[in-house]
C-alpha cells in the first residue's frame, strides 16, 4: 500500500511538473509539432497610404490534403487565435486583406491595403485544412509602416567613366506593392520604359533603364531621378541625384 501510494504521489508530482512547464495546449496547434514551416520575408518595409505585397509559402506535412476545404489565417502581435485580424474564410477581415496565393497549392501570400501606423506590428499564420489546424508560431513576419517615401536608386555601368564609351544608366526603385508602383521620372533624354521586377522572394524593384554614349559634355552633368508612391490622398515623393565624372581618353 505505501509502495503504491509513493508511486501516485510520483506521477501527481510529475503531472504537476509538465501542467507549470508545458502547459495543455500551448504547443499542440504549432507548426513544430508537424514539423512544418511558413516561408515569408523576415522583415517588410512598406509605405502608409499605399498596400503592401507579402509573399508566403508553407512545407507540406503529414496531415496535409489539398483536396479539402483550406482556410488561411493571419494573427497580429501573438500566435493566437484571439488575435485574429484575417480569415480567408470571410468570417473576420479587419484589415481588408486579401490572399493572393492558392493554399491548396501551398502558397499563403497576402496583400494588405491603405496601410496606417497601427498596421505595424508581427503577423503569425495559421492554416485550417480540416481536421488539421496548424499555427506557424515560429515564422512570423515584421511588418514596419513609414511615412516617407524611399530614395531611389541610381547606377552607372562602368568603374570608370571615360569619353565616347556606351553606359547603361539605371533608376531603381523599392516597390513594396506591385499594384501600387513608384512613378519614375528623371532627366535622361530617350525611350526609357519602366519596368517591374522581381528581385529576391516577395521583393520587387521597379526601373528606368537607358544607354548612353559619353562625351566631355558629360563631365560634371547631373542624373536626377525621382519616385513618386500613390498614396491615399496623393503621392510621396523622393529625388536622387548623382553626378558624372568623365575623363578623356
Amino acid at each position: 500500500m505505501k509502495k503504491l501510494c509513493h508511486l501516485s504521489n510520483n506521477i501527481l508530482i510529475v503531472s504537476i511538473l509538465l501542467i507549470v512547464f508545458f502547459p495543455t495546449g500551448a504547443f499542440s496547434h504549432c507548426g513544430n509539432n508537424f514539423h512544418a514551416h511558413v516561408h515569408t520575408v523576415k522583415e517588410i518595409d512598406a509605405l502608409i497610404g499605399s498596400c503592401v505585397d507579402i509573399s508566403c509559402r508553407f512545407e507540406n506535412f503529414e496531415g496535409f490534403d489539398s483536396r479539402r476545404i483550406t482556410f488561411g489565417i493571419w494573427m497580429k502581435n501573438k500566435a493566437e487565435v484571439s488575435d485574429t485580424v484575417y480569415n480567408s474564410s470571410g468570417k473576420i477581415n479587419t484589415y481588408q486583406m486579401e490572399t493572393t496565393g492558392n493554399l491548396r497549392r501551398q502558397n499563403c501570400s497576402i496583400r494588405i491595403p491603405n496601410l496606417t501606423a497601427a498596421h505595424a506590428d508581427k503577423y503569425f499564420f495559421r492554416l485550417e485544412n480540416e481536421p488539421v489546424k496548424v499555427t506557424f508560431c515560429d515564422d512570423p513576419f515584421k511588418l514596419t509602416v513609414r511615412d516617407s517615401a524611399w530614395s531611389p536608386i541610381i547606377n552607372v555601368s562602368g568603374s570608370e567613366l571615360k569619353e565616347h564609351q556606351s553606359v547603361t544608366v539605371t533608376c531603381s526603385a523599392h516597390t513594396p506593392c506591385s499594384l501600387s508602383p513608384p512613378i519614375l521620372s528623371w532627366n535622361i533624354e530617350g525611350d526609357s520604359v519602366r519596368k517591374i521586377e522581381k528581385i529576391t522572394d516577395g521583393a520587387f524593384t521597379t526601373k528606368f533603364q537607358e544607354t548612353i554614349t559619353l562625351y566631355d559634355t558629360h563631365n560634371g552633368y547631373s542624373i536626377k531621378c525621382s519616385a513618386k508612391y500613390p498614396v491615399t490622398g496623393g503621392f510621396k515623393q523622393a529625388v536622387a541625384e548623382k553626378t558624372l565624372n568623365v575623363s578623356c581618353k
